[in-house]
């Protein structure tokens, strides 16, 4: 049987150290490369066709999210496993909406790591332990994949949290005050608030931020 071929994105050397150990003895998967940041990760997969992408979501240049949007357009075949230190449903809303096949923490357990690296490449999904249950109460509170939050959306709720005004979050993106109060106005819609205050407080509740 051909070996699974996985490639490992994450800007921690010990990270990569680690999953390189924790899968070296596999025999039916076989590590082909490392990617230590997002640009890496999109030319190596060019070039070594993997079947699995473990992928971080804070990387140095590009965020996970950000690859895994294009790898899903641009490599539809490849399967990509998120592997973060993050909970927050933003980002697992964020991934699912992105066509990620599986979202796990990096303190899973090796022979979940393994089953689930095997399991998204027969074509299945995964979601680590507990992750399912926030899947579960997103769909029962009827929320729809539409009223998700972009993780550009989560990013401008940060700067918010940090009580940036409109003109700074413009300089910041090089937008204007206008395009700053479009996106503030969707983000309202989606969250169901009227204003900022109560964006961010909504956003730290559901963990958004």
């Amino acid at each position: 049987m051909t070996p699974i071929r996985v490639l490992i994105a994450d800007d921690h050397l010990v990270v990569r150290r680690g999953l390189q150990s924790m899968l070296a003895n596999i025999t039916d998967i076989c590590v082909v490369g490392e990617a230590v940041d997002g640009h890496t990760t999109l030319e190596l997969t060019e070039k070594l066709q993997p079947d699995v992408i473990l992928l971080d979501i804070r990387m140095p240049d590009k965020t996970g999210l950000e690859v895994a949007r294009q790898l899903r357009r641009d490599y539809p075949a490849v399967k990509i496993i998120i592997l973060t230190t993050f909970e927050r449903d933003g980002y697992f809303h964020s991934a699912l909406k992105f066509g990620v096949h599986a979202y796990l923490l990096k303190d899973t357990a090796h022979r979940d790591l393994v089953q689930a690296i095997r399991a998204v490449h027969a074509g299945q999904r995964v979601a680590g332990p507990g992750l399912m249950d926030k899947l579960w109460q997103h769909f029962e509170t009827g929320s729809s994949e539409n009223a998700l939050l972009t993780e550009e959306e989560i990013e401008i709720l940060g700067w918010l949290a940090e009580g940036m005004t409109n003109r700074e979050i413009a300089l910041e993106k090089y937008w204007s005050e206008a395009s700053v109060k479009r996106k503030l106005q969707c983000i309202f819609n989606k969250l169901g608030v009227t204003r900022r205050t109560e964006a961010v407080a909504k956003a730290l509740r559901e963990k958004y931020i």
